[in-house]
């Protein structure tokens, strides 16, 4: 790893916004789809309410998209078309931070900024993690505005044999992945999920000072348990909660 990357995940570490390298119209913006009827949408409240006092703490614009982008395939591809459609119609935001509904962000310190950092140093358009299971997984992802990015959105789209495969859009990019240079060469995957993608279950679990924790994979009978569970513990320990550290090891470019 060389001496520009590890400068960065230092400050990832440390929770420092100021960035080298970046240019000063660097704007980000925060993604979330929630789509669903209002029992379902009151059981990821706490969710929606944590990424909403990140951005605000964080100065980060917030879009909350609660209708599907499609009306042919399933509300999990509104990620695609929507991203893509910002894109192409504001030029002010220069990169997407994309949250799934069920996502609770569980350390505000945590930095964007330096991960936008790396991936602009590395010249490459989507920042992915590997999910508790080994997969790429597209619910926390950071996506840079360019023209390459829509290029690997139009291509996961032609993908339509997925449009009701168990993984949708997700399954979409797992294939594009493997099967299109192009979108392979221009992806990077962190190996360690839990920078900024940590699970309840699977072979990275949240533990305490990660960003997140991810209620996928759960039934709603659990996430009604957990998801109240998490928010009111954080809320409490919010003032004692470290600063982000991670082993920067951790972190793989294209494959």
């Amino acid at each position: 790893m060389n001496e520009k990357i590890a400068s960065a995940l230092k400050r990832v570490r440390e929770g420092i916004r100021e960035t080298v390298g970046l240019e000063r119209n660097c704007t980000i913006a925060v993604l979330t789809v929630l789509i669903g009827d209002d029992p379902y949408k009151q059981l990821l409240n706490p969710c929606i309410e944590s990424i909403k006092s990140y951005c605000k703490l964080h100065h980060l614009e917030l879009i909350v998209r609660d209708t599907p982008f499609y009306h042919d395939r399933p509300p999990a591809w509104t990620r695609i078309g929507l991203i893509k459609e910002l894109f192409q119609t504001r030029s002010d935001i220069s990169h997407i931070l994309y949250l799934d509904a069920d996502v609770m962000i569980t350390n505000s310190k945590f930095s964007i900024e330096p991960l936008v950092e790396i991936l602009e140093k590395e010249k490459k358009s989507i920042l992915f993690s590997i999910d508790g299971e080994n997969n790429l997984n597209d619910g926390v992802a950071l996506y840079k505005n360019s023209k390459d990015t829509v290029r690997i959105l139009e291509t996961v789209e032609r993908y339509i044999e997925y449009t009701n495969h168990p993984w949708w859009e997700n399954a979409a990019f797992m294939r594009a992945y493997i099967d299109d240079f192009f979108s392979n060469s221009q992806i990077m995957k962190i190996s360690n999920a839990r920078l900024i993608n940590s699970y309840i279950k699977g072979r990275c679990r949240w533990q305490f000072g990660d960003f997140i924790v991810h209620f996928a994979g759960l039934s709603n009978e659990d996430r009604a348990i957990l998801i109240p569970a998490f928010y009111e513990f954080i809320k409490k320990i919010e003032s004692k909660v470290p600063a982000v550290d991670f082993v920067r090891d951790h972190i793989g470019v294209g494959s």
